[in-house]
């Protein structure tokens, strides 16, 4: 128990240097961005073990993977969160609104990085949880909102910096109106598919943005709301059968695009496949990421299947793949 204890305290303090730093070096090589002494500050000092579910694999917490939270919600890879926040541009004061709270460490990291920090999150439960463990380890200037984010906070506006953390249709008209002048705006924007965004970096010039192409080819959960750039179910539902979800390591489609004359009967059956189909999404692409996060690590082939985290992913897919076969 005592070497555990050690070696968790060892991946704690050397997280920036495994985890954040090589994500800007890699991403520094296109000639798009440098190092930002103020967010990798935010890492050290956000402990992202005290934002985690209790039963998440110890050694999944300091590496660069996505942490599920419940259906629906996860946190996010910090590499890619600390490349959002870089593009945010903070200096350490001014107004942000964080669009997502889930479990909370996204607003603690912004704390570091800004003055006063809005957080919403449309789910009550997630949202009030947040709000307690915020409370409990002394963020006294983050405060958390319940409601859709797509529409803003226009009590708190105007807002220095808007960074959302669930994918966007388009950037909604709410938090650019809600955004100041000069200010950015971060968003992960797929107009078509679900599942396959770009991180657009916006400048507020007057009462539009100047947009741009931050990061591609990324997936984050889809922000479910009414609101014009959200995602509602029914068209979130029409993607899916539209084009196919996304593909596995062997570069085949999960999801099968359907197309042509189809009966009443076989157009029953494909729904109902696409249902129990949505199911297994979520863990496929934790495993990709784990795969992949591995790779990095340049660990060979019999040290990737020996990882506890996939063999717990693979076997939470192999249960949910048993009850769609039946």
């Amino acid at each position: 128990m005592a070497e555990r204890s050690e070696e968790l305290s060892s991946l704690r303090e050397t997280f920036v240097d495994r985890v954040i730093i090589p994500r800007f070096t890699d991403y520094r090589a296109s000639g798009q961005i440098i190092e930002d002494t103020l967010v990798f500050e935010a890492f050290r000092s956000v402990d992202r073990g005290l934002f985690v579910p209790p039963d998440t694999n110890d050694y999944s917490i300091y590496t660069d993977s996505i942490v599920l939270l419940r259906e629906g919600s996860t946190i996010s890879e910090p590499g890619l969160v600390s490349l959002m926040m870089h593009g945010l541009q903070l200096t350490g004061d001014g107004k942000v609104l964080e669009i997502g709270t889930a479990s909370g460490y996204g607003a603690a990291l912004l704390s570091h990085c800004a003055e006063e920090v809005h957080t919403i999150e449309i789910d009550p439960e997630l949202g009030q949880q947040a709000k307690e463990r915020l409370d409990r380890l002394g963020y006294s200037d983050v405060v958390v909102h319940i409601g859709d984010g797509l529409k803003g906070i226009p009590a708190h506006a105007p807002f220095d910096s808007i960074i959302v953390t669930a994918g966007l249709r388009k950037i909604p008209k709410p938090l650019i109106d809600q955004l100041s002048e000069g200010g950015i705006i971060i968003a992960p924007v797929g107009a078509n598919n679900p599942h396959d965004q770009d991180i657009i970096q916006g400048l507020k010039r007057g009462k539009r943005l100047q947009s741009r192409v931050l990061i591609e080819k990324v997936s984050f959960v889809c922000a479910l709301s009414p609101e014009k750039g959200g995602w509602t179910r029914r068209s979130f539902d029409m993607a899916l059968k539209r084009k196919p979800e996304r593909k596995n390591s062997n570069g085949k489609p999960i999801l099968e695009q359907v197309t042509g004359e189809i009966s009443p009967e076989e157009l029953a059956k494909t729904e109902l496949f696409l249902s129990k189909m949505k199911s297994l999404d979520p863990i496929s692409h934790l495993i990709e990421e784990r795969i992949g996060v591995l790779m990095d690590q340049g660990l060979n082939h019999g040290q990737i299947i020996e990882d506890p985290e996939l063999m717990r992913l693979k076997a939470e897919a192999s249960q949910i793949s048993d009850k769609i076969s039946k």
